[in-house]
């Protein structure tokens, strides 16, 4: 009766995230909270770790004043514990943050300050050993809070403290001499302190810009992530993959597009007497069962399931995703679901269940597709009078004694090979319908 075709045995994997910018932004937040927490933790660890093995050199006798070094640690240590408790719960503010930021790019500054007042050579004694080379490290670290802001301030922070702290050392500068005029011109040079300054400061904007551009990735994959987790909810766990794919590619479009497509309506034959006669258990069983068995028929020929109504099935052909002939589509979809029905009830004859019979309406039309719904409740359909007449269509089959009914317009877009599988049965008046409707049913 029906041309046997060869099931998809093929799965389709499932495809969480902020709804708007602002979710997002309050998300990226939460986690430079959570990277001050972690990073003040270790850097309290390290610099008071530190403090205490300088400390311990020095009273071993190790060769070399630590000292400095030493309380610049520990202060530098009991700074980070300090941010580290206030962002405990993650409750930084943005201004908290930034001011945060500002305090870790100080922190080689606090050396020479110390050093200015304790030290004959005053900050020149450490201008230009490591901790010089902290300044960039901490504008480099900015990068992963994803704030262009926080970058620029710390790059502009860094290299205008580091070259007042070359304005503080430039008297005891001129204390120091060598045979070598390049040494000398490289150590105490004005120009190379400045042009080292405004490469903190050029360092921070590029890494603004980076982060800037790794912070829209991230937003446009969340983004993504987001639409195809919406799309799992409004079509469900039948839609293949290659559907979703395509559908991810449609433009975002104004609510409300006009697009011509076939609507598929399936309805179980008498299935309110069949739920008075099992325990309702047994009914969810047999309809999911149904529902797996012809959900594969209706996506591996391009449709896509609209919803479930009960023991309903609506589906579009041509509305979400572009075929180049949607009712050639719909209608071998149809004759695909009519025969897996027919396995599907050899299965439940064996198991001593009741065989199901299924009715199919599919007409052609313009519809309208968009989001409708309430703000916090949207569903992704379409509606019109085209949806309308294939639901009609749909409960002539009884009356037509024919499980599929395709109106005329389904038809005339049919190749002629295919057309003439289907038998008149006239122009009929639907229900709320002042137009007759010529329809058409599958010979059996």
């Amino acid at each position: 009766m029906f041309q046997k075709t060869t099931p998809d045995n093929s799965t389709s994997p499932i495809l969480q995230q902020p709804d708007s910018e602002q979710g997002f932004t309050d998300i990226l937040q939460a986690e430079s909270n959570q990277a001050i927490h972690k990073g003040s933790i270790y850097a309290s660890i390290f610099g008071l770790l530190g403090a205490l093995f300088m400390l311990l050199g020095k009273l071993m006798g190790m060769p070399g004043d630590f000292l400095i070094p030493a309380i610049w640690a520990c202060l530098a240590g009991l700074y980070a514990a300090l941010i580290a408790w206030l962002s405990r719960k993650g409750q930084l503010s943005s201004f908290g943050q930034i001011m945060t930021v500002v305090g870790y790019v100080s922190v080689p500054t606090l050396l020479y300050g110390i050093a200015h007042f304790l030290l004959p050579m005053g900050a020149a004694t450490y201008i230009t050993g490591p901790p010089s080379y902290l300044y960039m490290f901490m504008i480099l670290l900015t990068g992963f809070m994803f704030n262009e802001k926080f970058s620029a301030v710390a790059g502009i922070v860094a290299g205008v403290q580091y070259f007042l702290v070359y304005l503080l050392a430039e008297p005891h500068f001129r204390e120091v001499s060598c045979s070598d005029p390049m040494f000398i011109q490289d150590l105490t040079g004005g120009l190379f302190y400045f042009f080292k300054a405004l490469l903190m400061i050029f360092t921070g904007f590029a890494v603004g810009i980076l982060a800037v551009q790794h912070k829209g990735l991230i937003q446009r994959i969340l983004s993504e992530e987001c639409q195809r987790k919406a799309i799992d909810r409004l079509f469900g766990t039948f839609v293949s993959p290659e559907i979703k794919a395509q559908i991810m590619q449609l433009r975002e479009g104004a609510p409300g597009e006009r697009i011509e497509a076939v609507i598929l309506f399936a309805d179980i034959r008498s299935f309110t007497t069949l739920c008075e006669k099992i325990q309702p258990e047994i009914v969810v069983n047999l309809l999911n069962t149904y529902f797996e068995r012809i959900g594969p028929c209706i996506n591996r020929n391009g449709g896509v399931i609209d919803k479930y109504i009960g023991d309903a099935v609506m589906a579009t052909f041509g509305a979400v995703v572009p075929l180049e002939n949607s009712s050639l589509s719909a209608v071998t979809a149809s004759r695909e679901m009519l025969f897996a029905l027919s396995d599907l009830n050899h299965d439940f004859s064996r198991q001593g269940l009741p065989e199901l019979a299924i009715g199919i309406g599919l007409h052609r039309g313009d519809v309208i597709l968009g989001a409708i719904g309430s703000k916090n409740r949207r569903e992704f359909t379409v509606i019109g009078d085209t949806v309308n007449t294939a639901s009609r269509l749909e409960s002539m089959c009884k009356s037509c004694d024919s499980p599929l009914i395709i109106s005329e317009a389904v038809l005339l877009a049919l190749p002629n090979e295919h057309r003439e599988k289907f038998l008149p049965h006239g122009k009929m008046e639907l229900k709320g319908k002042s137009n007759k409707v010529g329809i058409f049913g599958i010979a059996q």
